[in-house]
């Protein structure tokens, strides 16, 4: 039932306009240096990732202690990080059209090539929630599910989504509550449900990354971090100074990354 009423609240939320309640961070807990963020993670632990400029991931606790740190062995980009299951952390490499799982103390479990037959042109990939992983391939605007472990399409789409631009720009995707989230930085970021069909569509040009905490989507949006429940279709948002290069919230925690650090605040989201 649950899951019903969401899908209904998703086709709703063009007809639902609710005022945003603007909130501020608390106190300051900690700021540590990093440098050159190109991607970041949460777990569901409230654990924070992030991956620097030279490919290294770093894991840290909810007040800024550095628990684990991964360096790979080749410095290619590193294209998606999902990190919401903390004992198999994922890493995705479009350029060598590889992934890698890690463990909780971020050593490598497996690092495996993608199957040619899966995909033409993978360019995005994330993990499902049963462990095996979804596919984006944009030389057909197809959204697939493998089976990681039998080299299996188990599920093949061709995605008709309303208002992509002609020359989209994929940067995100993730699946959560049974739908999957396309993120394009060109035109926002699309919903779709477990068979492929668009259910919704939320504008947002220029965002880079969005993200979930409980029962929230959340998504930067120049100097403000805009919640989504996924099922009231309230709205908050967070006020920022200035305008980092990624937010990430818990119930508990808001880290602002910048060039040069990345700070901890304390936070209660509502």
């Amino acid at each position: 039932m649950k899951d019903v009423a969401l899908l209904i609240g998703w086709l709703l939320l063009g007809v639902q306009t609710l005022d945003a309640q603007v909130l501020k961070p608390s106190r300051k807990i900690a700021t540590v240096n990093v440098q050159g963020v190109t991607r970041v993670s949460v777990d569901r632990l409230g654990n924070f990732y992030f991956v620097l400029g030279d490919g290294a991931i770093v894991k840290y606790d909810p007040d800024g202690k550095e628990l684990a740190r991964y360096t790979a062995s080749q410095t290619t980009p590193l294209t998606l990080l999902e990190a919401w299951n903390p004992l198999r952390v994922f890493a995705y490499y479009r350029d060598r059209q590889e992934y890698r799982t890690l463990d909780r103390f971020l050593t490598e479990q497996a690092v495996a090539p993608l199957d040619p037959a899966f995909a033409i042109d993978p360019y995005l990939m994330c993990p499902s929630i049963d462990n095996n992983g979804w596919i984006l391939d944009t030389s057909d605007l197809s959204l697939k599910k493998v089976n990681l472990s039998g080299a299996i399409v188990m599920l093949d789409f061709m995605l008709k989504l309303s208002g992509v631009p002609e020359s989209p720009e994929f940067v995100h995707m993730r699946e959560y509550q049974n739908m999957v989230f396309l993120l394009d930085r060109k035109s926002g970021l699309y919903v779709l449900n477990n068979i492929g069909k668009q259910i919704d569509f939320i504008e947002a040009v220029g965002v880079n990354a969005f993200a979930f905490s409980g029962e929230d989507l959340y998504y930067q949006e120049g100097d403000r971090l805009r919640f989504i429940d996924l099922y009231t279709k309230e709205t908050h948002e967070v006020q920022l100074e200035g305008i980092p290069l990624f937010t990430l919230a818990t119930d508990e925690r808001l880290v602002v990354v910048r060039e040069k650090e990345a700070v901890f605040y304390e936070f209660a989201n509502p």
